[in-house]
């Protein structure tokens, strides 16, 4: 079964393939931007579930702009 985080991994994956694969530079910067969010959408889940498994340990879930 795919994890949350693992699904919004692979859509990152799929958007970075896109902006290889464009010309315009527009959509390229705009597939990059996507694939950059999803990436950290996986992140953030990743750490939310480690936080909610283990609620004892200290959140370092927010590490700020990135």
């Amino acid at each position: 079964m795919e994890t949350r985080a693992d699904r919004y991994r692979r859509l990152g994956a799929d958007d970075q393939l896109r902006a290889a694969r464009t010309n315009d530079p527009s959509k390229k910067r705009a597939f990059e931007e996507a694939a950059r969010e999803w990436l950290k959408l996986a992140d953030d889940v990743e750490q939310m579930e480690r936080d909610r498994l283990n609620p004892s340990s200290p959140s370092t879930a927010w590490r700020g702009p990135r």
